[in-house]
């Protein structure tokens, strides 16, 4: 099935029932979504800044977080999305291992995390810019991912 098939499906689905499950393959949202979790995505209400959504990417879907206006990025991503993109749906849940984590529930941290990846990606896009250049690149990820690992678990 290729990209555009499922995001036919996806879309669909989700107007009809208002919720889809699907299984996330990749590690661009490292700790806290891993490679084999299933996400349960819902309809959107409203586009929030720390939310993590489904999103169609050049027809190709993605489970980012909003870290700015329609601007995504992967927690574990270098680079923000270059691509216009388009909001499918918000992942509420990942379901691992029998376990159900709550993926937007602490609203602060989500905004925190988003923050500094969106700093993460600015200054990997534009490295000559030499006011991003006060701190090293991997102590956001750094921060990120001890965010994620204090308020998620691992």
């Amino acid at each position: 099935m290729n990209d555009a098939t499922r995001l036919n499906i996806v879309s669909l689905v989700l107007k009809e029932k208002g919720i889809f499950k699907i299984r996330v393959e990749g590690n661009s949202m490292y700790p806290l979504i891993l490679n084999g979790d299933m996400a349960i995505v819902e309809k959107i209400d409203k586009i929030k800044v720390g939310h993590v959504y489904l999103i169609n990417d050049n027809n190709t879907l993605k489970i980012h977080r909003c870290v700015k206006k329609n601007i995504t990025k992967g927690d574990n991503a270098y680079e923000l999305d270059k691509n216009l993109i388009s909001f499918i749906g918000v992942a509420k849940y990942v379901i691992r291992d029998e376990k159900i984590i709550l993926l937007n529930k602490h609203c602060i941290v989500s905004r925190l995390i988003a923050y500094f990846s969106y700093i993460r990606g600015l200054k990997n896009q534009f490295r000559k810019n030499k006011k991003l250049d006060k701190f090293p690149l991997n102590i956001y990820k750094r921060i990120v991912y001890r965010l994620t690992i204090l308020f998620w678990g691992s």
